[in-house]
């Protein structure tokens, strides 16, 4: 896979900005990395990477000591990647209610 001539852009929210500076500064790096991919790649990320959620949500997932990361987020028409919702993940499924925030940060 080559990666897009021009890249996306990635606004992430207050909400995800917090989020990363709790992270020790190995998963902060982790998950960054999977951004900057996503930012190089846009949709041509796949998984494992990637995997779409519902409608425009996707979700961005990240893994770092043992511990598993979820960045949600859509791609506008301008090419903005919309980073709006993120957790760390704590078992096999997305907990509903994550889901449900997700989508709804999506839809605004």
């Amino acid at each position: 896979m080559e990666p897009i001539s021009s890249s996306f852009k990635a606004i992430i929210s207050p909400s995800t900005k917090e989020f990363l500076d709790q992270l020790s500064p190995k998963e902060r790096a982790s998950v960054t990395r999977q951004i900057e991919l996503l930012k190089m790649f846009g949709t041509q990320l796949s998984y494992p990477h990637v995997r779409h959620i519902k409608d425009k949500t996707w979700e961005l997932r990240a893994r770092s000591n043992r511990k598993i990361f979820r960045l949600f987020y859509y791609i506008d028409e301008n090419r903005n990647i919309h980073i709006n919702y993120s957790f760390r993940k704590t078992s096999d499924q997305i907990p509903k209610k994550h889901k449900k925030q997700a989508l709804k940060r999506t839809k605004r």
